[in-house]
């Protein structure tokens, strides 16, 4: 803490690696099952340790779960071409032969989408391009970007979960010389049967066109064609209603939890600095219990 306050510091925030647009959060709840593609795991004891040191929770991201074969999306089967029909939408694939351009125009869409978001920080032009270099490694046709009338409103990324792959390489890719793990890896692609949506925006002044439910549905169907069972879609601010309630009226489930924490570096003890210096939605109260999220219908 003294090295922050030399530099004037005021509050610190994290777990982040190195900000919101890369892995951030501390596992809290959840820890019975698989870590997923880009999701932070620790042990079950950093949330005491945490504690310990003086850091208090700011803000909860859920992390859902959500079946494609679920009973209660059988009804959205009917709206999947409603919202291209009557609004004009189309649903494509990036097109990484046009890498610059298309990185340029997610980046936008990127921007536009979550500039109000709580915590938000514009990426720049290297690590946005970093990020979509690792994305068509991963992912070749997961970046779909809707479309109205030609023009583009919004994106999702959905990614097949890597870790289902990693596994059978047993925490190595060489052994004796011979890249014994990487053929593992490689072999074990066939077992990946989950993906995670990773990203959803649509731009304010569309969301009322159906974009946002083409992309939805798009990517239930992109699970469906590859035989994945299961989509996980995180994280999702603990507060944005917005999203969580449609994940829970479509079936989804609240499977695991992170947590960002905060601490005061000039005060050792408890004080208001946090919620004087903080975005205007941030909540210093003790992230919310699933009982107060919209529950699914029955």
């Amino acid at each position: 803490m003294a090295w922050l306050r030399e530099r004037d510091v005021q509050t610190v925030m994290g777990p982040m690696n190195p900000n919101m647009h890369h892995e951030c959060g501390l596992l809290v709840d959840g820890f019975d099952d698989a870590p997923r593609i880009g999701m932070p795991y620790n042990p079950p004891y950093y949330p005491d340790l945490f504690a310990a040191g003086g850091f208090t929770p700011v803000k909860e991201l859920l992390s859902w779960r959500l079946s494609p074969t679920d009973p209660r999306l059988k009804r959205w089967a009917g709206y999947r071409d409603m919202p291209r029909r009557k609004g004009g939408l189309t649903v494509r694939a990036a097109n990484w032969r046009r890498f610059s351009s298309e990185s340029d125009l997610v980046r936008e869409l990127y921007h536009a989408c979550w500039q109000d978001n709580w915590g938000f920080a514009p990426a720049t032009d290297a690590e946005f391009t970093y990020l979509a270099r690792q994305i068509r490694l991963l992912a070749p046709t997961g970046v779909r970007i809707v479309e109205h009338a030609g023009t583009p409103v919004g994106f999702s990324i959905l990614l097949p979960d890597f870790n289902q792959a990693l596994a059978p390489a047993r925490g190595r890719l060489t052994r004796y010389g011979w890249p014994v793990g990487a053929w593992r890896v490689w072999q074990g692609r066939h077992a990946i049967t989950r993906g995670r949506v990773m990203a959803l925006g649509v731009r304010e002044d569309s969301r009322a066109q159906g974009a946002t439910l083409a992309l939805v549905t798009d990517a239930v169907a992109g699970a469906l064609s590859r035989g994945w069972n299961e989509l996980d879609v995180s994280w999702v601010l603990e507060d944005n209603r917005a999203a969580n309630k449609p994940l829970a009226a479509a079936g989804a489930t609240i499977h695991r939890r992170h947590c960002l924490y905060a601490r005061c570096v000039r005060h050792s003890e408890p004080c208001s600095c946090l919620a004087a210096h903080a975005h205007p939605a941030l909540d210093t109260q003790p992230p919310r219990g699933p009982e107060t999220l919209p529950r699914p219908a029955p």
